[in-house]
């Protein structure tokens, strides 16, 4: 550029250059904006457009800018998004630095290598940071040279996944926690153990059932070759706003699949890359892969049945135990709860909260309707039949808009084709089942033969918590009061299948698949 140039350019309006900075992705923003700098120093560009998307890519540049940040601490104010693309920063300075940035960023990135202890992210997240909409986690402990350290100090990040869990719900961010899996570039594979990044998963459990993740729409948990799924769907409170749920790498086999469809009721994208959904066999003769692609078609549309026997199964040993609850007009608190039935909404027995004084509180307890002074039922007892209420639980529809998982062998377009037609053909014989189970349900219903039909209600009160968690009774589930709730709606719209695998790179992804939500949601290509 001759220097009569550069200088007409110098001489541009802010808005001109804000313009073309509004094109420019996140993550070449501040490359960009230092070039500008460079080759016009004394033009009008916004010097906060340089500290909006900090991304630090060496452990040296850790430093430096934690020494920036603490001589203009100004401009911590412009920092919208930060990532630690670098495995082996100083993880004592990135604590610090986290505490200057935790009150205001947006987005958090971080790569946690080997200089990273579990007691530094401990205390990064150990205060929620309020203003957070997307948090990546992604680990790579794995060393070159034997060590136990980890093993004899137990040296585990459990204790993110607490810290995480005692966040408030109001937060409702993205969350991705990633381990690399093993790679032979990284460190030999084979020679002495690698660390674990998680030890005990109950602290998943712990983490799904918070109140941080109850509104929260997006996780990304991929922990190589774990098995994950079951201490998500063990709990009924598991994420239940969930929407897109990424396992990729888990050791998720096809029993998961349908307990976690029946489970998370709101579940739109599931995405199971790399897991051992279907059996990892090249030799299968081309019935036996039909077959099996069939299977996981028909599963994915028959979950809610499996979700709703199983509740019934609770239900029933409960009113075995408490046969009056909803018969016998002169057992406690039954005309309360026929009129609560009358209005379409039973959910079991609450608890009264400490300090509730002057409030009003709930009249009846299902829990303790047969505790009087007049003998009842026990369990060894001998229970008529006929007393107990004929209840039956509508099976849920599925919401699963698009499925991803990956193939082994040979992936072309023609074989593509092929597993997506059987898949289908799965899926329509197993909504046809689910047709025909909500057909036969409603026709008792409408018969006037006195059974009851329940489903899983949408909401809750908070007190109902601990009984819906232990599907105590009635707790969490709401009468059927209108016929148009048998109906199918577009539940028999077929899931989206894609077998492209993560990543862009030159494979072509089903549109609309489940891996395009995923980038969406995360801002990356994971």
């Amino acid at each position: 550029m001759s220097p009569h140039a550069a200088r007409a350019s110098e001489l541009l309006p802010p808005e001109i250059y804000e313009a073309i900075i509004e094109h420019l992705p996140p993550e070449e923003l501040q490359t960009a904006i230092l070039s500008f700098t460079r080759a016009l120093p004394i033009s009008p560009i916004s010097l906060h457009r340089l500290y909006q998307h900090v991304a630090l890519r060496s452990a040296r540049s850790v430093v430096n800018f934690n020494q920036c940040l603490r001589k203009r601490p100004a401009l911590i104010t412009y920092i919208e998004t930060f990532s630690l693309d670098t495995w082996d920063p100083d993880a004592d300075v990135t604590v610090n630095l986290m505490a200057l940035l935790s009150p205001q960023i947006r987005q958090l990135r971080m790569f946690i290598g080997t200089t990273f202890a579990p007691e530094h992210l401990e205390e990064i997240f150990s205060k929620p940071m309020q203003r957070i909409k997307i948090i990546s986690l992604r680990f790579r402990p794995y060393v070159q040279k034997a060590t136990y350290y980890q093993f004899h100090a137990g040296s585990y990040f459990d204790s993110t996944l607490f810290a995480l869990s005692r966040w408030p719900e109001d937060l409702i961010p993205s969350l991705s926690i990633i381990q690399d899996p093993l790679d032979m570039a990284i460190a030999p594979k084979g020679k002495f153990a690698q660390p674990m990044v998680f030890f005990r998963l109950d602290s998943v459990t712990k983490l799904c059932c918070s109140s941080f993740l109850r509104d929260t729409k997006h996780l990304r948990l991929r922990i190589p070759s774990r098995q994950i799924a079951r201490f998500i769907y063990s709990n009924p409170l598991s994420l239940p706003s969930i929407t897109l749920l990424d396992l990729s790498t888990c050791h998720v086999v096809e029993a998961d699949v349908e307990h976690l469809l029946g489970r998370l009721r709101h579940l739109e994208h599931l995405v199971l890359d790399g897991s051992p959904i279907l059996s990892q066999r090249t030799d299968l003769q081309e019935d036996e892969n039909q077959v099996q692609w069939m299977n996981l078609g028909k599963t994915l549309a028959i979950a809610g049945i499996r979700v709703a026997r199983e509740r019934e199964k609770k239900l029933k040993a409960w009113l075995e135990m408490n046969p009056r609850a909803l018969t016998d007009p002169t057992a406690p608190g039954t005309v309360e709860m026929q009129q609560q039935v009358q209005k379409g909404r039973v959910s079991g027995h609450k608890k009264v909260k400490k300090g509730r004084k002057g409030l009003s509180t709930p009249t009846i307890s299902l829990r303790e309707s047969t505790q009087t002074d007049t003998p009842g039922p026990t369990p060894s007892a001998s229970i008529n039949p006929a007393e107990i209420p004929r209840i039956r639980i509508l099976p849920p529809l599925p919401s699963i808009r698009t499925f991803c998982t990956n193939t082994p062998g040979e992936n072309s377009i023609e074989r593509q084709n092929i597993i997506k037609a059987d898949f289908e053909l799965g899926w329509a014989e197993g909504i046809a089942q689910l047709v025909s189970k909500r057909s036969l349900i409603k026709a008792s219903w409408k018969n006037g033969t006195g059974m009851k039909v329940m489903f899983f209600a949408e909401d809750f009160d908070e007190e109902e918590l601990e009984e819906i968690g232990a599907e105590i009774g009635l707790a969490g589930l709401d009468f059927v009061s209108d016929e148009k709730m048998f109906d199918m709606g577009n539940s028999d719209i077929c899931p989206v299948l894609c077998l492209a695998g993560v990543g862009r790179k030159d494979v072509e992804h089903s549109e609309g698949c489940g891996h395009s939500f995923g980038w969406k949601a995360w801002n990356d290509e994971l």
